[in-house]
């Protein structure tokens, strides 16, 4: 089973290491699912009334993950195989969620940690700082 449906409730189990959601599928059809997240380390909480596509992976178990919808803007001509690119916005968060500030909230700093020699930049207001790890 495959299925369109719009989530009516979602909740993080941390201890689980899960987010669940509610998904109505139809007049008196919902499912309980799992959210299913975009890579390890990435955790995405939708919101109520997003739509999802859920799908039966066992019996009576299911997973859920975000319908595409495309994009209005094409992507950065530079990403590669493993890259992540995240088009932030003001519900987007960095570091730990208990103290977490917005990205898009510029009077914060964030600490980010990098391995493997990367290259990291930032863009502030007043500034750019680029930093090679190694």
């Amino acid at each position: 089973m495959t299925r369109l449906g719009i989530i009516t409730n979602v909740t993080v189990e941390a201890e689980a290491g899960a987010v669940m959601v509610d998904v109505s599928l139809g007049p008196r059809n919902s499912k309980t699912a799992q959210f299913r997240q975009p890579a390890n380390g990435i955790v995405v909480v939708p919101e109520e009334k997003d739509a999802v596509i859920v799908e039966e992976v066992g019996k009576n178990t299911y997973m859920a993950s975000h319908a595409y919808e495309g994009r209005s803007t094409g992507l950065p001509t530079a990403l590669d195989e493993g890259d992540i690119y995240i088009d932030t916005d003001s519900e987007i968060y960095i570091g730990d969620p208990g103290n977490a500030q917005p990205v898009a909230d510029a009077t914060h700093t964030h600490d980010v940690q990098l391995s493997d020699g990367t290259t990291a930049t930032t863009d502030g207001p007043s500034s750019t700082t680029e930093t090679n790890i190694e």
